[in-house]
């Protein structure tokens, strides 16, 4: 086996220099090449749950006549189905990869770190519960009440409302129980392209989302295993310009903002050099609309593999402004 290998590599070797080589080496010599993989690093960055709207009833009440429903919480916060969707969709995750373990990584190997907003915290407490539920791990909010790496400021319209809607009550339709998703994602584009102008613009996106960019970076540099970031669509919108994502999800519009929905950029030794990939996952619609959540979440592979993460690393970081990045601190909550 040992000559065999050898016998490989130098053909490799050789097919680098030599035009046809590569194309002449028989498939089971190729196939006997050694082929690792290691997982290094993952951080996810994740929307909040599903929130009641952050408008007062009397805001709500300019903006259509019809009796608006209830919520069983303040405006701006998360709600109980909220917490339950995103709880359920990371025990789900807990059997899929990257996020599979035996037993709990050490406490060392993993940082849940959420904006200070009810929502966003709350959202950490979730996903911590799902994913790690007999772990320990505590949730690290921000300490201040305007984050450097999340700044969120509310780009909120109706149709997001109907969204919400759409997710908090899955016995009934949406918009006074008159549309269902299709009806929704006819709304959805002129949603997302106006959001998308205020969050997808290059010099909008440098100046809120270049500390939280580098977070990224650093984190699957020289970071535990898994870093958990818990903020805003905002944050996601950012991130998609400074960084060239985008995303289509089945039933979704282009670049949708799900509630819940997280990328995750994972960071892999393949045969002992770094790659990145990088996804974006949410529930489906019938799922996020379902009494219970039984399906995992649609994944939409953006960067696959073979992306070299130096080199991904160095075209980014040049995009970063510098006088915008800072860190926050933390206090640990449950």
């Amino acid at each position: 086996m040992q000559t065999k290998i050898c016998g490989s590599l130098c053909l490799l070797a050789a097919a680098a220099l030599l035009p046809g080589v590569y194309a002449e080496t028989p498939p089971e010599v190729l196939s006997a090449i050694p082929h690792t993989e290691e997982l290094l690093n993952v951080v996810v960055v994740s929307r909040h749950g599903v929130r009641s709207p952050t408008q007062s009833p009397e805001k709500l009440h300019g903006w259509a006549d019809k009796k608006w429903p209830a919520w069983p919480v303040a405006p701006g916060l998360l709600t109980p189905r909220g917490f339950y969707l995103v709880k359920a969709t990371w025990e789900l995750n807990r059997s899929r990869s990257p996020f599979t373990y035996g037993v709990c990584p050490k406490p060392e190997d993993v940082q849940i770190i959420a904006d200070v907003d009810e929502r966003t915290r709350k959202t950490a407490e979730a996903l911590n519960e799902g994913l790690y539920p007999t772990c320990g791990y505590k949730v690290k909010v921000t300490s201040s009440a305007r984050s450097a790496i999340f700044a969120p400021y509310d780009c909120s319209s109706i149709t997001e409302i109907f969204a919400l809607e759409w997710g908090q009550n899955p016995e009934q339709k949406a918009a006074w129980n008159q549309l269902d998703w299709n009806g929704i994602l006819r709304l959805m584009p002129i949603r997302v392209a106006v959001f998308s102008a205020l969050n997808r613009d290059m010099e909008v996106a440098r100046y809120k989302g270049s500390a939280l960019a580098n977070k990224i970076i650093e984190s699957l540099d020289n970071g535990p295993k898994y870093t958990y970031l818990i903020g805003h669509d905002t944050n996601l919108a950012n991130l998609g310009e400074i960084f060239d994502l985008n995303w289509k999800l089945p039933g979704r519009d282009r670049n949708e903002n799900t509630p819940g929905g997280y990328l995750t950029f994972e960071k892999w030794a393949v045969n002992g050099q770094p790659e990145i990939r990088v996804f974006y996952s949410a529930l489906s619609p019938e799922q996020i609309h379902a009494e219970k959540v039984t399906q995992p979440t649609d994944d939409f592979e953006i960067l696959p593999r073979g992306t070299k993460f130096n080199e991904w690393r160095t075209t980014y970081s040049r995009r970063l402004q510098t006088n915008c990045i800072a860190e926050d601190k933390y206090e640990k909550r449950k």
